[in-house]
């Protein structure tokens, strides 16, 4: 705890502190992990020039970490979902449900996002190949290597 000049006191946290105060904070409010944006943000980073690779590489990897993770996520959750609905709901109930329900909820949203404006399956193919050739790149990888070794000293 530190006092300011006005007698607030403010709690300082470590870093890892935060992170987990923030996801508590986005749980309690019911926020869903948003994964629109990941691949575009991969495939602009991997399109683009620049004079720092290095950083471009860590940004994608963290990119593709999430994206990845929020696939996990959505994966569980629509398994969960169909887990609960097939349990104690007669035939005609889940009919019901996956023709509303589940159509509001799972389809239109995430999922259909997916499937549609963040459509991996269309930006993959281009982005793999944009990283094997720049992989091959002397240049390219000597100026990537200094870069992540000047990050990570």
């Amino acid at each position: 705890m530190e006092t300011d000049k006005s007698y607030v006191q403010r709690a300082n946290f470590k870093e890892y502190a935060v992170k987990i105060i923030k996801t508590l904070l986005d749980i309690a409010e019911g926020k869903q992990i948003e994964d629109q944006g990941y691949i575009y943000t991969i495939y602009s980073l991997v399109r683009g020039n620049t004079e720092n690779p290095g950083i471009v590489l860590l940004s994608i990897v963290e990119n593709t970490d999430m994206l990845i993770t929020g696939l996990k996520n959505l994966n569980s959750s629509i398994k969960h979902y169909i887990d609960e609905l097939t349990r104690y709901k007669t035939p005609a109930e889940i009919m019901d449900v996956l023709f509303n329900d589940y159509i509001e909820n799972i389809v239109d949203k995430a999922y259909h996002r997916l499937l549609t404006s963040d459509n991996v399956s269309k930006l993959r193919p281009e982005i793999v190949e944009r990283l094997e050739s720049k992989s091959r790149s002397k240049s390219y990888t000597e100026k990537a290597s200094a870069d992540l070794a000047e990050i990570r000293e």
